[in-house]
């Protein structure tokens, strides 16, 4: 999955990756986007239980 995500913004000689649209790219940034956010919460809330 990360490969996918890497090569997005390489242009390969295939050409296979200008047939698919501009919002499959935007779609894998979002998920991205939603993880990253999804641990962060998930270590802010294993902090606050040590703590306390």
């Amino acid at each position: 999955m990360a490969y996918i995500g890497y090569e997005s913004g390489l242009r390969p000689p295939s050409g296979r990756t200008q047939s698919r649209p501009a919002r499959a790219r935007f779609a894998w940034e979002r998920l991205g986007l939603v993880a990253a956010s999804l641990l962060a919460w998930a270590a802010i809330i294993a902090g606050v239980r040590a703590i306390f």
